[in-house]
């Protein structure tokens, strides 16, 4: 079940002058922009709806959209964003008012990580923090209800007479009917573990963490043993050095497999045949950092990726002559 946010909007309303003498149409415009309050910003790629309608517009690299041939009348405007799937938030307006022949402006926002944590979790007495997103099948990318999401993490701490100590932590959630989970009363900032199970079959282990001011989102797949084709994902790429030129001779491969490739002159790779579901990505070559990056392989298209690696600074210890 997705959470509701009725926005509170600015509108603006601008009639065509009457020295310009336009051809009325009897149809409005909507112009507008979205900003990210999550991760700040402009929010990229939303998508911005016109209900009862079938006028909708993509923003830009600016958060900007621009609908037309809007029929004039009352009507709600709803935003899509991959970010607010995952986080399971509908966001949607109050009626809006287009008048024949008119522009009406609008300023839209994804909700900030403190308005979501106030919706999603309860005050508790625990940690202000959160980790929320959604359990898919690797294959069909539908939700998997009833799985298990199990996190944790070391907690290190230092005083004057007990001196360091490590208390490891553990949460767990299960994933409801649209495979979405939350863990509430999390640290403010947090690197931990976390992996999805559901019957026998498990993602890896794989690393999470997020900063202050504490809303982590982590969507994982989940290969199904069931699946027919549960090893015919693919991945490729190229390898890259901190200045983008392509790295030959580098060696890549998933932390769950035992396949492995080297990158050609041109720093591109391939992987075939690979396990679906959430993995990571181990790069490796001489001289260079070792990357790793978590990569939602599913068999439904191959999945492409850069990987920059940085130059590798070894630190030598002094040595007494």
């Amino acid at each position: 079940m997705k959470l509701l946010v009725r926005l509170a909007i600015l509108v603006a309303v601008a009639a065509p002058a009457v020295a310009q003498e336009p051809r009325a149409t009897g149809f409005t415009i909507l112009e507008g922009t979205v900003h990210d309050s999550l991760h700040g910003g402009f929010a990229i790629g939303a998508s911005v709806t016109v209900g009862g309608t079938m006028r909708f517009a993509l923003t830009d690299s600016l958060g900007r959209f621009r609908i037309d041939s809007i029929p004039a009348g009352d009507h709600q405007i709803e935003l899509f964003h991959p970010t607010l799937d995952t986080l399971g938030v509908r966001v949607l307006t109050p009626p809006v008012a287009f008048a024949a022949d008119s522009t009406v402006f609008l300023a839209l926002a994804i909700p900030s990580a403190r308005t979501v944590m106030r919706a999603k979790c309860s005050a508790s007495g625990e940690g202000p923090g959160a980790l929320i997103g959604l359990v898919l099948n690797a294959d069909s990318e539908e939700p998997v209800a009833g799985a298990e999401v199990r996190l944790w993490w070391i907690e290190v701490t230092v005083g004057e007479k007990a001196g360091m100590r490590q208390q490891p932590h553990q949460r767990s959630a299960t994933t409801d009917e649209s495979g979405r989970y939350k863990l509430c009363g999390l640290p403010a900032e947090l690197s931990a573990n976390i992996y999805a199970a559901s019957g026998s079959d498990s993602t890896p282990t794989l690393p999470i963490a997020y900063a202050a001011p504490g809303l982590g989102m982590a969507t994982l797949f989940l290969a199904i043993s069931d699946s027919t084709a549960a090893s015919g994902a693919e991945v490729r790429g190229v390898v890259v050095d901190s200045g983008g030129t392509p790295l030959a001779g580098a060696r890549v491969a998933l932390a769950t497999s035992r396949d492995a490739a080297v990158t050609d002159l041109a720093g591109t790779f391939v992987l075939s045949g690979q396990r679906s579901g959430t993995q990571t990505l181990l790069v490796r070559k001489l001289g260079y950092q070792p990357a790793e990056v978590i990569l939602n392989l599913t068999r439904l298209e191959p999945r492409e990726v850069t990987v920059r690696l940085g130059a590798f600074v070894p630190v030598l210890e002094a040595v007494l002559v």
